[in-house]
């Protein structure tokens, strides 16, 4: 039902789309970078195994339902962390 693979597919695919919304979004806050990674590999993870281990595809479908959660939890997590960072300025 779930391989290995998949986690470790989901958790890189994440870690891509963290690094890239990273630098498109939250470059220039200390400490964003964590924050963005962890986000898309947890969401890369959770759309992999949970959504794409359902038997309906195969590895497009897999790989689609990662790159559409970690999109999300990735953009939610930058949009949290650059408005926490502009109130601080205050």
């Amino acid at each position: 039902m779930y391989q290995t693979w998949d986690w470790i597919k989901g958790a890189l695919l994440g870690i891509m789309i963290g690094w890239v919304g990273w630098r498109v979004m939250v470059k220039d806050i200390p400490g964003s970078l964590v924050g963005s990674l962890l986000a898309g590999m947890v969401g890369g993870f959770l759309g992999s195994v949970f959504l794409g281990g359902t038997d309906m595809g195969h590895l497009w479908y897999i790989l689609l339902c990662g790159v559409v959660v970690s999109v999300l939890l990735v953009a939610v997590v930058n949009l949290v962390i650059r408005q926490a960072n502009s109130g601080q300025k205050r």
